[in-house]
């Protein structure tokens, strides 16, 4: 295993002198509200009817975002950390929920590269003290880069704690280990340092600035604890988080309730929610129609906080989501207008700063959550369903006729499994994987047909597997022709 991050990248000549934390929170706000354009409508246009092609482009365009957006988060993160100021958060977690999630976000990555991603998390490990975001952060990374860089076996997660005797903290011990081509010695002891890459050539492949790793690191000796690799050439890596956290009797839904977003989309709820979206880019509100529609809201826009007000004074909403930085009257003000007057709507700030603080500022103007730009479909169904949880557990077609809700689910599946048997027939293996996605999607929550949700997980990985075979073996073939007809190399395409 290597890091997730690309080609060697030198220390600038200025390394010593960290970067304007302001001026990349600048320049944060800024890049995210068309990244947020970007993939919000990759991820609408993901659920029409596309040919396998067309797919296999959207998921190229939206990998290439996704990098871009880490990179971004990467930077801010290594320009707090020049700076000395980065800060953890310190609310209750529960680190069994928070390991499972993150490891659920990751496999459909490991199902692409048929991977197996085994999870071995101790049972008994009490909640936590601390930043569960920073926490995911950490074992996220660890897990994209074991699978990134591994070609076949597996992926293992491991996490278990060593009791201390009261009132020391809890040690936290969390574990990555992979069977992929390992790491030199030689590159082991500047593995962590910022700019430097483990393995150039699988980096290639992948994006980033060598900041990862060197980011985890930190976030972890902040945390009390430290980051360790073992690895030898040709069998594999193995890395071990030790963190220093103190246990805590106290409960909080913050701890493991924010989905990792960057993988498959899970099956949509339909909330069935009033929702007023405030907002001045007229893009942006546009998008959120349509992913508040998508998830069976019914959506009235305004494009400032005035009009806003106005509007909740006219009818009542369930949720007011509002931008933060807006002319006229913005999103904070709008908020602590509408608390002033008695408002009890839940209200949801959508803003493009990712620096530390945002979250306390919206909440000190009486707003519910925050959510950070971009904010996608799962992230948004997942905290509407939260703040107004009468609605979120109705299902696609929720209604008092159970039989009819039965009968159109069953109609979906057989829907996917005619198209899916069609697309076996004609060799279309991303439709294969496409529609055993959808199914597998439908089914999960059904006890009668887990069978089926696994025959269709098992589709759906084969597939994927079998295409990435494909290009492997085309990119290997392109190298052999090239190496084979020196002087002849013709303008070609990427696949």
């Amino acid at each position: 295993m290597t890091t997730n991050d690309d080609s060697a990248v030198p220390a600038p000549p200025d390394a010593g002198h960290p970067a304007n934390p302001r001026l990349l929170a600048a320049m944060s706000h800024e890049i995210r509200t068309p990244l947020y354009g970007m993939l919000g409508t990759l991820e609408l246009l993901s659920l029409t009817e596309l040919s396998a092609a067309q797919r296999q482009q959207v998921a190229t365009i939206t990998a290439s975002s996704r990098v871009l957006l880490q990179l971004l988060d990467d930077l801010l993160d290594f320009s707090r950390i020049d700076a000395g100021q980065l800060r953890l958060e310190a609310v209750p977690f529960d680190p069994v929920a928070l390991a499972e999630t993150v490891a659920r976000a990751q496999e459909p990555l490991a199902m692409r590269k048929g991977v197996a991603l085994d999870c071995d998390l101790q049972p008994g490990v009490p909640w936590l003290l601390g930043d569960p975001l920073r926490v995911r952060q950490v074992l996220a990374n660890l897990l994209r880069n074991a699978i990134k860089f591994t070609a076949h076996g597996r992926v293992t997660l491991r996490m278990w704690h060593e009791p201390q005797p009261s009132p020391l903290p809890v040690r936290l011990m969390l574990e990555v280990a992979d069977t992929g081509p390992g790491i030199d010695g030689a590159l082991l002891a500047h593995l962590f340092e910022p700019f430097t890459q483990g393995d150039t050539a699988g980096a290639d492949r992948h994006g980033g600035a060598g900041l990862g790793l060197a980011i985890c690191r930190h976030l972890a000796r902040l945390m009390g604890g430290d980051i360790t690799v073992d690895s030898t050439p040709g069998q594999g890596s193995r890395f071990l988080v030790a963190l220093q956290l103190q246990a805590t009797a106290a409960r909080s839904a913050s701890g493991a309730a924010c989905p990792d977003t960057a993988q498959a989309m899970p099956a949509l709820p339909h909330l069935g929610l009033r929702v007023l979206v405030v907002e001045d880019h007229p893009y942006n509100r546009q998008l959120l129609r349509g992913q508040l529609e998508r998830l069976g809201c019914t959506v009235q826009l305004a494009s400032d906080g005035a009009q806003g007000l106005a509007a909740c004074a006219a009818g009542a909403f369930d949720v007011v989501l509002t931008d933060v930085q807006m002319p006229v009257m913005d999103g904070y003000a709008l908020s602590r207008q509408l608390r002033a007057t008695g408002n009890p709507v839940r209200i949801v700030a959508l803003t493009a700063n990712a620096g530390d603080g945002e979250a306390g500022r919206c909440h000190a103007a009486g707003m519910d959550r925050c959510l950070v730009k971009p904010v996608l479909l799962p992230e948004l169904a997942a905290c509407l369903q939260a703040l107004v949880p009468a609605h979120g557990e109705m299902s696609p077609g929720a209604g008092d006729d159970a039989e009819a809700n039965a009968a159109l689910l069953a109609q979906s599946v057989r829907h996917d499994l005619d198209a899916l048997l069609a697309a076996a027939a004609s060799g279309d293996l991303g439709a294969v994987q496409t529609h055993a996605h959808r199914m597998r999607g439908a089914l999960a929550h059904i006890d009668a047909a887990r069978d089926a949700a696994q025959l269709c997980q098992e589709l759906e990985a084969g597939a994927a597997w079998a295409v990435q075979a494909a290009q492997d073996r085309v990119g290997d073939l392109r190298l052999s022709l090239d190496a084979s007809f020196p002087g002849h190399h013709q303008p070609r395409l990427s696949p």
